[in-house]
């Protein structure tokens, strides 16, 4: 409980103060409408307003009432959140876990569950919209920035990244061929 009180205090923080710029939104909402299209990475430099852009489109999504799936963020080292793979990994199948209804039952929080716990949405028709914000600040231990602790995404979900340009994880968004929107 506590991590989503950091999570949505710092979603809040974000929104304050933000200039909306609608070619932003519009990408991300015609992205979003097309469920075929997982991944989109957002890339752009420090203080250029990637967070700002996200926490202010998830604010608009989590507001509509008439929306057909559901939302899960995650701001990467900030709001004092923990930037360990291990962590998200499992504050993420927490808060999907609670979403669909799925027991924890002491299981291990690692890829596969993670895995399992996405297959569980994609088969009983849930949509989820899973965003990783500022995925270039996640601590490089075992591995982590080459993202093998994300699991192959079925369909019905829809997984949103941003970083910045010139770290490594970008390489690895490159090799799989994900969609990149450059902030301007």
């Amino acid at each position: 409980e506590m991590e989503r009180i950091k999570q949505r205090s710092f979603l809040f923080y974000l929104c304050q103060n933000y200039v909306k710029d609608e070619a932003n939104f519009e990408f991300l909402d015609t992205w979003l409408a097309d469920w075929t299209q997982k991944h989109l990475v957002i890339i752009g430099a420090s203080g250029q307003g990637k967070s700002a852009l996200v926490a202010n489109w998830i604010s608009k999504l989590l507001q509509d009432k008439n929306k057909n799936f559901d939302v899960v963020y995650h701001f990467v080292g900030n709001g004092g959140s923990d930037g360990d793979q291990h962590h998200i990994t499992r504050v993420l199948i927490e808060e999907i876990s609670e979403l669909v209804n799925a027991s924890n039952d002491g299981e291990s929080y690692n890829k596969d569950k993670f895995e399992r716990l996405l297959g569980e949405v994609s088969h009983s028709g849930r949509k989820i919209l899973i965003v990783l914000d500022a995925i270039n600040q996640i601590i490089d231990v075992d591995d982590a920035k080459q993202l093998r602790w994300i699991p192959a995404i079925p369909e019905n979900v829809k997984v949103l990244y941003t970083s910045t340009p010139d770290d490594y994880v970008i390489e690895m968004f490159k090799a799989r061929g994900y969609p990149m929107m450059e902030l301007k």
